[in-house]
């Protein structure tokens, strides 16, 4: 995927734009300024970015992405070459619909709630604006100042690449992430693993956390992890349950890069230690924890109580 800036001849990205703000009246209002970045593949387009000068910084105005190509991590990746943009410390605002699907992939990219202004869709639009079944009334701006640590990510030494922390935006992508883990495990129809479940247990109960990996401002892999205790330690660890890079990215790093963020947050929190299973056949992933000084815990078993077991026991709880 290439990201470029669109010089001149803006309007001939019109289906596009029109995908996000159905008024060419006003997309015509704000074309003509700031800066316009589009995304294509060979001679697919795949989206589009328009990113304006506004008062006290600067506004993202219009951010669309063809129908065939989403959930690729296309709208992050223009997102966040719209603020490269721009200089260090500018303050970058966005206004969407109060739906939870736009604002949890604005809060993946590092925006934050501002303000809302009342009525904005209704005063200023023709005809009524839907997302699904639901009319957009009011306007939800969100705000970031560029250099932000949840816009930005973490630097990794590798060309191309950072890593950042996921936003209940990224619930496609992290479903999408296990899935293709399971299915390299052999254990594809295991999985029950739903959005839903995600955004309920990851996001709203946060029980776990998920670090997302970028080559070229594209998703290349991603772990999942949570803290766990040790007695003997008398402190908490992290325990790694999914570590996944794209098979065409393997090789490059990135899964070490991973890992070793995920190190840094172990020790930046006081924890002794971070831990995780691996299948006994996966020679490669056995070889490689090796190489990074990890130790094979060969005198312990894991045992596990699930399904029906679990409910049976549960039932003798009461006596």
């Amino acid at each position: 995927m290439e990201i470029f800036e669109v010089r001149g001849e803006r309007e001939r990205y019109r289906d596009l734009l029109l995908f996000a703000d159905p008024s060419w009246e006003m997309v015509m209002r704000y074309l003509p300024h700031g800066f316009m970045l589009a995304a294509r593949e060979g001679d697919a387009v795949l989206g589009e970015i328009v990113t304006v000068p506004a008062a006290g910084g600067w506004e993202i105005k219009n951010l669309a992405v063809a129908e065939p190509f989403h959930r690729r991590g296309i709208g992050g990746a223009l997102v966040r070459a719209a603020i490269a943009r721009l200089p260090d410390g500018a303050a970058v605002w966005v206004g969407t619909g109060d739906f939870p699907s736009s604002v949890g992939f604005y809060e993946s990219c590092g925006f934050k709630r501002s303000h809302v202004v009342k009525n904005f869709f209704t005063d200023h639009y023709p005809e009524p604006i839907y997302e699904g079944d639901c009319q957009l009334v009011d306007m939800l701006y969100l705000t970031q100042v560029k250099g932000e640590r949840a816009a930005e990510g973490y630097e990794t030494g590798i060309a191309g690449c950072r890593i950042r922390f996921a936003g209940i935006g990224d619930l496609p992508l992290i479903l999408d992430f296990i899935k293709k883990l399971a299915e390299y495990e052999g254990m594809l129809g295991e999985v029950v693993a739903t959005e839903d479940l995600l955004r309920e247990w990851v996001f709203e109960k946060q029980k776990a956390e998920v670090l997302i990996a970028e080559k070229d401002g594209a998703p290349a892999g991603f772990a999942l992890f949570f803290h766990n205790f040790s007695t003997f330690l008398g402190r908490a660890g992290l325990y790694l349950e999914d570590l996944f890079v794209l098979p065409a990215l393997r090789g490059a790093g990135i899964g070490k890069a991973l890992l070793a963020r995920l190190a840094a947050l172990a020790v930046e929190r006081g924890c002794g230690r971070v831990e995780w299973w691996c299948l006994d056949w996966n020679k490669p992933s056995i070889g490689f924890y090796r190489s990074l000084g990890a130790q094979a815990m060969d005198d312990w078993t894991v045992y596990r109580l699930t399904g029906d077991a679990m409910k049976a026991l549960a039932e003798t709880a009461d006596g």
